[in-house]
């Protein structure tokens, strides 16, 4: 599932139950078994990565040998870099998470209000999701919806729910030269971005939920991924929280 790009985008997904240690959630319904994987992923907006990487990540689930975060910073492992979320209009366009689900024996259409997703993420001590195009403090019922990125794949249904955080221009000096945020991203702006998400988000985690049918109760798992400080970075402190939470208004991108 995503969103088109808004004014000064970020965007992530929180799922949350039994993962195991390899990071694979598996739920076993009375109809519908669900398995759930993470990676990060060339940016959908644009990148020619993005393709090739989908083609090979859904032949991998469905054949059961994909690694969680196996194009990552730390393949093998639920543990991000910044790095792995982080996207812009420039350059090689970066990166940004997916979680991927796969269900065999469904259809899309069979799963027509049985099925929805969310991403959570954490940011200056408090949780967040999207309703809309907005940011909304999570909560149980808040920030599911429908899938738009799923299909019938090789007898089952296969999707994605995806996060990033959107770098421009003014992340660091010089600032932009024109009325576009966008287009003179820099990697000195990218790092820049890095940092402030060290300072204020440890998580982002994919949610699902599915039902029998739509008058039965939902079953919801996850799976997360935690931030991981480098010796570089600054962590969180609760005096900079506040400061920080009117940038990353202005940042949502799915």
């Amino acid at each position: 599932m995503t969103f088109k790009p808004m004014n000064r985008r970020s965007f992530l997904v929180t799922v949350i139950a039994a993962a195991t240690v390899a990071g694979l959630w598996h739920y076993s319904g009375h109809a519908t078994t669900i398995s759930l994987y993470v990676d990060s992923a060339p940016n959908v907006y644009g990148s020619p990565a993005w393709a090739p990487w989908w083609t090979e990540t859904k032949a991998d689930v469905v054949a059961g040998t994909f690694q969680n975060l196996q194009t990552g910073t730390y393949p093998g492992t639920l543990d991000i870099d910044p790095y792995d979320e982080i996207v812009y209009s420039t350059l090689d366009l970066g990166k940004r998470l997916h979680w991927i689900y796969w269900m065999p024996g469904e259809t899309v259409a069979s799963l027509n209000g049985r099925f929805e997703v969310k991403w959570v993420i954490d940011w200056g001590g408090e949780n967040w999701t999207q309703v809309g195009t907005s940011w909304a403090l999570d909560s149980s019922d808040v920030g599911w919806s429908q899938p738009t990125r799923w299909e019938d794949y090789s007898g089952g249904v296969i999707g994605s729910l995806g996060f990033a955080w959107w770098s421009t221009d003014d992340d660091a000096p010089p600032f932009t030269t024109d009325t576009n945020p966008y287009n003179e991203t820099d990697q000195d702006d990218i790092d820049a971005l890095r940092l402030e998400v060290f300072k204020y988000q440890t998580f982002a985690e994919g949610f699902v939920r599915i039902r029998d049918d739509v008058n039965s109760e939902w079953e919801v798992s996850s799976l997360r991924v935690d931030v991981v400080p480098d010796g570089g970075s600054t962590l969180l402190l609760a005096g900079l929280a506040v400061a920080g939470l009117a940038g990353f208004h202005r940042r949502l991108k799915s």
